[in-house]
């Protein structure tokens, strides 16, 4: 399922499963999570990694929309 939504200035698109994959990050149920900026991509996981958090704001906002994902 394609879920997407906005936290603190930052757009996110992501598909999650219902069950853990091993393409999943962390082996986990999101698949695919691209998560941006007004600028640009800060974040971009398609079954590997493409744009790995640079910063610790890009981090945080990446481990805030991860854990609402998951719930």
């Amino acid at each position: 399922m394609y879920r997407g939504g906005y936290y603190l200035g930052y757009s996110y698109m992501a598909k999650v499963y219902d069950e853990p994959s091993r393409l999943g990050i962390d082996n986990g149920r999101i698949s695919k999570l691209t998560v941006c900026d007004y600028r640009k991509t800060v974040v971009n996981y398609d079954r590997g990694w493409d744009v790995w958090p640079k910063d610790i704001d890009h981090y945080r906002a990446y481990t805030e929309i991860k854990r609402r994902l998951l719930e």
